[in-house]
């Protein structure tokens, strides 16, 4: 087995697992963590600064982390829980 098909196999293997509920998990979650920070560099510049544009930036990425939120919620249950998903 030569590098080009290892590369192959560990391609494969992240996308069957990222296709599963808890890959889903996973990137639900990381993109929580990234609206996070995203939104607390926001607001901290807002605190700064005062510009008006800088509030409605905040509100819209502070929506996408309670969205965020939500959906790895819904996942958590489903993957630590014994929930089932129909989908």
């Amino acid at each position: 087995m030569d590098a080009f098909e290892l590369l192959i196999l560990v391609y494969h293997s992240i996308n069957k697992f990222m296709a599963t509920d808890s890959g889903e998990l996973f990137k639900k979650f990381v993109e929580l963590f990234l609206f996070t920070v995203v939104s607390y560099m926001i607001l901290s510049e807002y605190g700064r600064s005062k510009e008006r544009h800088l509030k409605y930036l905040f509100i819209g990425f502070a929506a996408l982390v309670v969205d965020k939120f939500i959906m790895s919620l819904f996942f958590a249950a489903v993957v630590f829980g014994d929930v089932q998903l129909l989908i």
